[in-house]
C-alpha cells in the first residue's frame, strides 16, 4: 500500500522523537525518507521543511544524516531521479546546516563532488570560509571542528582537494594544503590500521601459541580452572613476548603477512588512480566547456570590433571633412576680417572727410548768411534811415505817417531779430 506524504512524515517524527533507536527504527525512518524522496510532492516537503515552514524541526541533524544515507546508497526508485531534481535536494541540505556541528553538511558536498558537481569546490570553499576566519590557521581549526569528528579522512581529503583546485587565492591555497597534508596522513593511517585488522594469524608454533593464550585469557574461571594445564614455565613467561609480536627477522611468516597490506595498497593505489582519472576527465570536460565559452565570447568580441573599427573609420573620414570644413571656414574668417578692417578704414576716412566737408560747409553757409545779411542791411537801410534813432519829437507827422512808420520800426525790429544788420 502506497502512503501518502503526510503518512511518511508522521512515520519520520515518530522515530525521530524516539530516543531509544532500533535497527528496526532505523529501516522505518530510511524508508519514510525513501518515500519522501520518490515523489515531487515528498521532494517539495522536504525543501519547504528544511527552509523553516512547519515550525520547529525535531530531530533535524539526523533527518539530514538519513538523506544523505539515503542519496549515497539510492534504492532503484531513488537512483532514477534526474540530477536536477537530486542536485535540489543536495543544495537544500548543504544551505541548511550548519558547517561547524553537521557532519550531514560535508557529507553531502563530498556527494556532490561525487556525482562531478562544477560547483563543488567553491561550495567548499565558502564552508570553509564560514568555520575559519580569512587569516586563521585552519591546521589548527579544521582537525577540532565537531562536524568532522563522523566524515571519513578519504572523503575530508577529497572535499579539500576539489576546494585547492577552485581557490585562487595563493595565500588560501597554500593554508587548505597544509590541512590537506594533515588528512593525507589521517588516510593512511587509516588504511594502515584497516590493513592491519585484515591481516590473518599465521598457522606457526609461535602463532599457534598466542592463540592459545588468547584463548587461555578470554575463558571464564570455571572452564580455566577445568582445562588442563599443558604449558610450561617458560613458555609462560614468553606469552606477553609473543602477544606483543616483536620484531623477527625477514621470512616466510612476514611475507606472508606482508602481501595482503600490499594487496590493499595496490588497491587503494589503482582506486585512487581511478578517482584521480574521473576527476581529470571532469575538470578536461570542464575546461573543454570553458574553452567553448571563450572561443563564442572571443568571436563576439571579434564581431564587435571589427564593428567598432568600421564606425571608427567612418567617423575618422567625417572628421577629416570637418577639419577641411573648418579650415575653409577659418579661411574666409580671415579674409572677412580683413575685408571687416579695410572697411572699418574707409568708414573711417570718409567720416573724417564728411567732417571737413560739414565744417567747410558750414563755414561757407555762415559766410553766405553774414554776406546776405549785410547786403540786404545796406538795401534796407536806406529804406528805413527814418526809423533807425527814436525820436519822440515828430509831432507833425499824419495818422497815416505815423502807421507806416510804426511799421517800420516793426520791420526794423524784426530784421535785428533775425541778425540784420549783423552787427
Amino acid at each position: 500500500m502506497t502512503r501518502t506524504v503526510q503518512e511518511h512524515w508522521q512515520v519520520i517524527e515518530e522515530m525521530l522523537r524516539k530516543k531509544d533507536r532500533s535497527r528496526s527504527h532505523a529501516e522505518q525512518l530510511r524508508g519514510g525518507v525513501a518515500g519522501l524522496l520518490t515523489t515531487l510532492e515528498g521532494r517539495e516537503s522536504i525543501l519547504r521543511r528544511l527552509n523553516g515552514e512547519g515550525g520547529k524541526f525535531e530531530g533535524r541533524q539526523r533527518f539530514v544524516d538519513e538523506v544523505f544515507r539515503v542519496l549515497e546508497n539510492p534504492e532503484p526508485a531513488i537512483a532514477e531521479l534526474g540530477p536536477r531534481d537530486r542536485l535540489a535536494i543536495q543544495e537544500a541540505v548543504v544551505k541548511q546546516t550548519r558547517p561547524a556541528v553537521d557532519s550531514a553538511h560535508w557529507n553531502m558536498l563530498w556527494l556532490l563532488h561525487r556525482e562531478g558537481c562544477m560547483n563543488a569546490g567553491q561550495m567548499v570553499l565558502e564552508s570553509l570560509g564560514k568555520v575559519a576566519k580569512r587569516r586563521d590557521d585552519l591546521l589548527r581549526t579544521l582537525p577540532r571542528l565537531q562536524a568532522w569528528e563522523r566524515v571519513t579522512p578519504d572523503r575530508i581529503v577529497s572535499l579539500l582537494e576539489t576546494a585547492k583546485q577552485a581557490s585562487r587565492d595563493v595565500e588560501l591555497t597554500d593554508r587548505i594544503e597544509r590541512v590537506l597534508s594533515w588528512a593525507r596522513g589521517l588516510r593512511s593511517m587509516g588504511e594502515k590500521r584497516e590493513a592491519r585488522n585484515h591481516l590473518p594469524v599465521p598457522e606457526s608454533p609461535i602463532g599457534r601459541s598466542a592463540n592459545l593464550v588468547v584463548e587461555k585469557s578470554s575463558v571464564g574461571p570455571v572452564e580455566s580452572a577445568a582445562a588442563p594445564d599443558t604449558s610450561s614455565v617458560g613458555e609462560q613467561s614468553q606469552v606477553p613476548k609473543v602477544v606483543s609480536r616483536p620484531e623477527l627477522p625477514p621470512g616466510p611468516e612476514d611475507a606472508v603477512q606482508t602481501l595482503p597490506m600490499l594487496f590493499k595498497a595496490i588497491e587503494n593505489l589503482f582506486k585512487r588512480q581511478d578517482e584521480k582519472r574521473a576527476e581529470l576527465q571532469r575538470e578536461q570536460t570542464a575546461a573543454r566547456e570553458e574553452l567553448a565559452r571563450i572561443r563564442a565570447d572571443l568571436q563576439v568580441q571579434q564581431e564587435l570590433t571589427h564593428e567598432h573599427s568600421a564606425k571608427a573609420e567612418r567617423l575618422e573620414q567625417v572628421l577629416n571633412d570637418r577639419s577641411r570644413e573648418l579650415a575653409a571656414a577659418r579661411d574666409q574668417v580671415r579674409q572677412l576680417e580683413q575685408q571687416l578692417a579695410e572697411a572699418r578704414q574707409e568708414i573711417e576716412a570718409a567720416r573724417r572727410r564728411a567732417e571737413d566737408y560739414i565744417h567747410e560747409a558750414t563755414l561757407a553757409h555762415d559766410n553766405a548768411v553774414r554776406s546776405f545779411q549785410a547786403s540786404l542791411w545796406d538795401r534796407l537801410r536806406a529804406c528805413l534811415v527814418e526809423v533807425l534813432d527814436e525820436d519822440p519829437h515828430h509831432t507833425d507827422l499824419s495818422p497815416d505817417q505815423v502807421f507806416f512808420r510804426h511799421r517800420l520800426q516793426e520791420i526794423r525790429d524784426a530784421l535785428r531779430e533775425l541778425g540784420v544788420p549783423p552787427y
